[in-house]
């Protein structure tokens, strides 16, 4: 016991010895990585992807560095089945400059759209010949289900009910059922949209709103009393509401993800609420770099307010849109 005891001091001292000898380095050595973020999508001809580069700070704090480590001048294409789509640069104003102050530079395509099941892949050489390069496949669009709520109503079932399918279950959904309505401002009549959030939830003498996440539930179930209290907020202390129109259509859109993007977002979320993440996760499906290239197609249901149900509200009503 005692020769164990007297192995276990020396090995205390000779630790203690070690580190006041040695001088402690927090970092290793740096590495140059580079990153490519691109997502794709099929609800615009506009597609944007970014290149930057890893960088190490003085310090712990990151925030220190206060230039954009973006990498310009970059060859960018990308392929969509047998089609490929040379990338430009440009520079667009930063609004929020309380880090990087220089205006953002990015790489964009303004006549690309991507179509369910295509083919897609990304090849970057940057000014040096290093490459980086992805794969991904396009989702399917989703068909809504016949057994959906068409027509919200005062009397009738107190959920609205959306329903979809696809061909492939691989990837998240992400559903938003959102209406618009028109307010005067300025004298002028201007269109607004808003989202409704699937429930409240009252916290510490304030209201939390609860949206939907993304996951692999292919239906959104929401309380009527929900939609009735957000349409009530667009109106919040005015008592003219007979100069709001509410607009007769309202949709639900579901983004469905691919499995890059499905990975990546399972990646940045907590599996539980007891868990505590304490760095990012370092998902990636660039060859030879970080990052992520990904796509998602959006698609569309409709459905329309019964005159009654908004006109209840103190809200004028516009028909046919």
């Amino acid at each position: 016991m005692k020769k164990q005891v007297l192995i276990f001091i020396i090995f205390i001292l000779s630790f203690v010895f070690f580190s006041c000898e040695e001088n402690f380095e927090p970092f290793t050595e740096k590495k140059d990585t580079y990153i490519l973020n691109c997502l794709l999508r099929n609800d615009t001809t506009f597609q944007a992807l970014y290149v930057s580069h890893s960088y190490q700070p003085n310090g712990f704090n990151p925030y220190t560095i206060s230039t954009d480590p973006v990498v310009r001048n970059a060859d960018v294409r990308v392929w969509i089945n047998d089609s490929v789509y040379i990338f430009r640069d440009t520079i667009v104003l930063r609004t929020d400059t309380s880090r990087y102050k220089e205006d953002i530079y990015f790489y964009y395509h303004n006549n690309l759209r991507i179509y369910p099941n295509s083919d897609l892949e990304v090849e970057v050489i940057l000014p040096w010949g290093k490459k980086l390069s992805a794969k991904s496949i396009a989702p399917p669009n989703v068909t809504f289900s016949s057994l959906s709520t068409s027509g919200i109503a005062e009397t009738g079932d107190d959920y609205i009910r959306v329903l979809w399918s696809a061909p492939s279950t691989n990837g998240y959904f992400l559903p938003r059922l959102i209406f618009s309505y028109y307010k005067p401002v300025n004298g002028i009549n201007k269109m607004f949209t808003k989202t409704v959030p699937l429930r409240y939830i009252p916290s510490d003498g304030t209201v939390k709103t609860i949206y939907p996440l993304a996951g692999y539930s292919p239906s959104l179930m929401i309380h009527k009393s929900v939609l009735r209290r957000t349409l009530e907020e667009i109106s919040e202390n005015d008592t003219n509401k007979k100069s709001y129109f509410v607009n007769e259509f309202l949709y639900v859109d579901v983004l469905s993800f691919d499995i890059n993007l499905t990975r990546y977002y399972s990646s940045t979320q907590q599996k539980d609420n007891l868990s505590i993440s304490v760095d990012e996760n370092d998902y990636s499906n660039i060859v030879g770099g970080q990052g992520v290239f990904a796509s998602y197609s959006k698609s569309r249901y409709r459905m329309k307010f019964i005159s009654t149900y908004i006109t209840s509200l103190g809200y004028s009503f516009n028909y046919g849109e």
